[in-house]
C-alpha cells in the first residue's frame, strides 16, 4: 500500500481480512507487527478495537475511492475507535510512528498493489 499523495510505501505485506472471522481476529494474539507489514480490514463497518492485542497500532480509515477520512496513530491496547466518518470502506492498520513517518494525513490518496501468491 502506497500514500501516492506523499510518494511514501505504508505498507509492502499487507493481508486483507475480509471475512468476519479474520476481521474480527485482526491483529490480536500477535507479538507485534513488523514494520513494513499491515492488515487492511474490508469492508470497515462501525469501529475497530485493540483488545487483546500486545502493542500500539496506527489505524486509517479509507473511502471507497481510496483517500484517508481519519486516523488514530499510535492507538494503544485495550481501545476501541469508531470514527465520526460513516462512508470508510476499509481499515488499515500499520505499525505505531508509519502514519507520522511518512507523513500521512486525511485527504491522502492511497494506492494498492495486489500480488498473487502461489501458482
Amino acid at each position: 500500500m502506497k500514500n501516492e499523495t506523499r510518494q511514501e510505501i505504508l505498507c509492502r505485506r499487507c493481508p486483507i481480512a475480509s471475512t468476519p472471522w479474520s476481521r474480527l481476529i485482526g491483529l490480536m494474539g500477535r507479538e507485534n507487527l513488523p514494520e513494513g507489514s499491515g492488515l487492511l480490514i474490508v469492508p470497515a463497518y462501525g469501529g475497530i478495537h485493540t483488545f487483546f492485542m500486545r502493542f500500539p497500532i496506527d489505524a486509517a480509515y479509507i473511502s471507497s475511492d481510496l483517500k484517508v477520512i481519519a486516523m488514530n496513530p499510535r492507538m494503544v491496547p485495550w481501545r476501541i475507535w469508531r470514527p465520526k466518518e460513516r462512508d470508510a470502506f476499509a481499515v488499515l492498520e500499520l505499525p505505531a510512528g508509519v502514519l507520522e513517518r511518512t507523513g500521512t494525513g486525511v485527504g491522502d490518496q492511497l494506492v494498492v498493489t495486489l500480488i498473487r501468491w502461489g501458482p
